[in-house]
C-alpha cells in the first residue's frame, strides 16, 4: 500500500478507509512533526498538535479534494494549529505580565477593544489570518513567513495588506 499516490490515498481516505489514512500517516508524520517542532521548540506540543492534525484530516475527509495536494492541505491546518498555539501563548504571557506588572483588572475600553479585535481577527481569510499573526505577534519577518507559507515576499506583503484594511474597515 506504501506504493500508492497521495491522490490514490485522498480517494481511499474520503472512503473512510482506514488502512490508507494510517498509511498516509506514516508518510507525513515526521515531515509534519519536524516543521511544527521547528516553529515551537515543544517536542510535547509538537506532538499534540500533529495529532490534531490527523484528527482534522479524518473528521473532515468527506471533503477531500483529491486533486488538490493534500499534503499542503496538511500543512495548511499545520499552519491554523500553530497560530492558534501562538496566540493563546500570548494571551498567556500577556495575562501573567498584567498579572505581575498591573494588578489593576482592564478598562472596559480595553476589554471592548480587544474583543472587538479578536472578532476581526476571526473574520480574516486564512493567509491574511496567518501572515499577520506570524509577523504581529511571532514577529516573523516576511522573508520568513513566505519560507514557512511557501510563497513569495511579495505574496505576504499583498496578504498583509489585504488584512490590515479589513481590520481598520472592521474597527472603524
Amino acid at each position: 500500500m506504501n506504493s500508492k499516490s497521495d491522490i490514490q490515498l485522498a480517494e481511499e481516505i474520503k472512503k473512510s478507509d482506514k488502512q490508507a489514512f494510517e498509511t498516509f500517516y506514516h508518510r507525513y508524520y515526521k515531515l509534519l512533526f519536524h516543521y511544527v517542532v521547528s516553529r515551537i521548540q515543544s517536542t510535547e506540543l509538537a506532538q499534540e498538535i500533529i495529532q490534531d492534525i490527523f484528527k482534522r484530516l479524518w473528521q473532515n475527509r468527506a471533503h477531500i479534494d483529491s486533486k488538490k495536494s493534500i499534503k499542503a492541505y496538511l500543512f495548511r491546518i499545520a499552519n491554523n494549529l500553530l497560530i492558534d498555539s501562538y496566540r493563546k501563548q500570548q494571551v498567556q504571557h500577556t495575562y501573567f505580565e498584567r498579572q505581575n506588572d498591573q494588578p489593576e483588572l482592564m478598562s472596559k475600553e480595553d476589554i471592548e477593544f480587544t474583543t472587538r479585535f479578536n472578532i476581526a481577527l476571526e473574520k480574516l481569510p486564512d493567509d491574511s489570518r496567518v501572515v499577520f499573526v506570524l509577523h504581529h505577534v511571532k514577529r516573523y519577518t516576511y522573508i520568513e513567513i513566505a519560507e514557512m507559507c511557501s510563497v513569495s515576499k511579495k505574496t505576504v506583503e499583498k496578504r498583509m495588506k489585504k488584512a490590515i484594511e479589513l481590520l481598520q474597515r472592521e474597527l472603524e
